[in-house]
């Protein structure tokens, strides 16, 4: 849907804009105000859950907390890290081909691109694609 056109979950607006109270809006950019219940901050930012308030999304480094954090913030893992949990995880290395990892995580599979996890990282193929 068009910039300032009527929206809802059966009819979303363009990916530049967020459906705010029903209508499409411009993302907010940092340091604007935002709303945490819709989290229509442009996508490097994140909507604060305690100030409402538009803040870079940080950077986790190995062992240190991804995804929703306890402060209100969002962080995603560095490069080679993958994100542990759901919700909230912890940022751990990638897997690498033939070793054990997890299916889903916050950012997807454990394994490094462009492996797939079946249990085990393994090259994708047309069977791992389905």
């Amino acid at each position: 849907m068009a910039r300032g056109g009527a929206c809802d979950t059966t009819t979303p607006c363009h990916v530049a804009d967020a459906c705010v109270a029903g209508k499409c809006e411009a993302r907010k950019k940092l340091k604007e105000a935002c709303s945490s219940a819709v989290q229509d901050c442009d996508f490097t930012t994140w909507c604060h859950e305690t100030t409402n308030t538009c803040e870079p999304i940080g950077l986790g480094k190995l062992g240190t907390s991804c995804g929703q954090l306890s402060t209100g913030g969002y962080a995603l893992c560095e490069f080679g890290l993958k994100c542990k949990g759901t919700t909230v995880g912890v940022c751990v290395d990638a897997a690498k081909l033939a070793a054990s990892c997890f299916k889903t995580g916050l950012t997807g599979s454990q394994c490094e691109t462009p492996l797939v996890c079946t249990g085990t990282c393994i090259q994708p193929s047309t069977d791992s694609c389905r």
